[in-house]
């Protein structure tokens, strides 16, 4: 099931809500409800792409620091003990594999 829209989809919901703006009528608690909720998506899409840039530019920082983003990205997805339990940080500093040891410098 694919749950992304596309811009010409996102226009084609904007129009909607402007033309339903424009016509008063016994829906508009439901209307305003669902341009709040298409605000707040196109809010956190925009927010969504500012983080994939920047941790995009966060692994390019490591590569250039003589890190490999692989091992690193190997990482990052490696569970970490008490992660489901809200242990919240990730404990770098920590045992790695002996495939992990060749991260970096």
């Amino acid at each position: 099931m694919n749950l992304t829209i596309d811009a010409s989809e996102m226009e084609a919901v904007r129009d909607a809500l402007h033309r339903r703006k424009r016509e008063p009528n016994a829906d508009g608690i439901a209307h305003d409800r669902l341009r709040s909720i298409v605000e707040r998506i196109e809010r956190l899409e925009e927010e969504k792409t500012a983080l994939a840039t920047d941790i995009k530019d966060i692994y390019l920082e490591a590569r250039c620091a003589g890190f490999d983003a692989k091992v690193l990205r190997r990482l990052i997805a490696r569970p970490q003990e008490g992660r489901s339990r809200g242990g919240g940080g990730r404990d770098v500093a920590g045992p790695l594999s002996p495939r992990d040891r060749d991260v970096g410098p």
